[in-house]
């Protein structure tokens, strides 16, 4: 029998090569605020190892957790781990999924990129668990009069907090309710501390 040529042999590696397992940010609904539903990132790290997932790394107290997964179904792996986190800690929370492409794709979008005027601790996102109504941006537009700056970009709502956030009434419970979907929001320095470590 004659031997494979090269080109048999490049397609016989693709075709035994493992494809690299999908890297996840799950981002965990109001954790860790003003004492309420808390829970420690190191017994978080735990709970997603104990899941089976890979590489698992916390980033800050505000339930960022990064990792990886055999899994491709970002639905199902929430789920998952919204049920582990009722279980295990009574925490009863949405659990936000993104990859690392998405991610970086979120900070690629930022509308308000080059502006020396938005401070990043006032710009928030806030990512989406579903799409958001056809006609999210008219209808908050419509119900809210507020000063901030808001841009509503996939599943994802840029916010510009120009008087800043503790003082303002844009609630998460009116965004909820406008845009159709649940959501949790992370300001930009912390995702830019998201993305660092993604680039490690």
């Amino acid at each position: 029998m004659a031997a494979p040529s090269p080109a048999g042999w490049a397609r016989r590696r693709r075709s035994c090569s493992v494809r690299p397992m999908p890297v996840y940010v799950s981002l965990l609904r109001a954790v860790n605020l003003a004492g309420r539903s808390t829970v420690r990132m190191a017994a978080l790290a735990d709970l997603y190892r104990t899941e089976g997932f890979e590489d698992v790394t916390t980033v800050l107290q505000s339930g960022n957790v990064i990792f990886s997964s055999k899994a491709r179904s970002a639905p199902r792996i929430a789920a998952r781990l919204e049920a582990a986190l009722a279980r295990e800690f009574g925490l009863r929370t949405t659990v936000i999924l993104r990859t690392a492409a998405e991610i970086a794709d979120v900070i690629a979008r930022n509308p308000f990129a080059g502006r020396d005027d938005v401070n990043p601790s006032r710009l928030l996102v806030l990512f989406l668990a579903g799409e958001p109504t056809a006609s999210a941006e008219g209808d908050l537009a419509e119900r809210y009069k507020g000063p901030e700056e808001i841009v509503i970009s996939g599943r994802e709502c840029y916010i510009h907090y120009i008087d800043g956030i503790g003082r303002s009434k844009l609630t998460a419970a009116l965004l909820d309710r406008t845009l159709g979907a649940a959501g949790t929001a992370r300001n930009w320095n912390t995702l830019q501390r998201i993305a660092k470590v993604l680039a490690r």
